[in-house]
């Protein structure tokens, strides 16, 4: 691959790789874009990403000896017993042209992500809605109270 600039899109990433190193990779791709159609792909760390509603599902690279797909933490701890064939770290799937990731198993990862992105979601949703209650509660307690006059007092003036 040509390391002097950065690549401008997944496709310009792939481009720049040698034929068969190419034909992995896409096939990578393609199972991620079945898994989910409509998920956007983009170029971060200089390497291919997939970005659903603005958060980053997975990325996948070519190495020396190996490919990497990365998922992340939880989709590989959630599909430890599925991935047991091929060598896992903290986010990543290490495999090789001779024994890819089977559809579907790319597919349980990418959904097992995009459940863990739309739980984040409801639960930044839920916190935002908490403390915004809880600003309104202290917005009116910090108020201050109005002083009730009783007849007798004005009776009295």
């Amino acid at each position: 691959m040509d390391g002097r600039t950065r690549p401008e899109s997944v496709a310009d990433y792939l481009a720049r790789l040698p034929a068969s190193r190419r034909r992995v990779l896409q096939a990578l791709r393609k199972q991620v874009h079945a898994a989910l159609p409509g998920i956007t792909e983009r170029i971060s760390y200089g390497i291919p990403g997939f970005e659903y509603e603005g958060r980053i599902v997975c990325y996948m690279m070519v190495a020396t000896n190996h490919y990497s797909f990365f998922p992340g933490k939880y989709p590989i701890v959630a599909h430890a017993k599925e991935l047991a064939g091929w060598a896992t770290s903290k986010g990543t799937v290490r495999f090789t042209a001779e024994k890819p990731l089977p559809a579907r198993l790319v597919k349980s990862l990418v959904l097992t992500r995009v459940t863990e992105i739309d739980a984040a979601k409801k639960s930044r949703i839920a916190k935002k809605s908490a403390a915004a209650k809880r600003g309104a509660v202290k917005a009116r307690a910090a108020k201050p109270a109005r002083r009730a006059t009783s007849t007798k007092s004005r009776a009295s003036r």
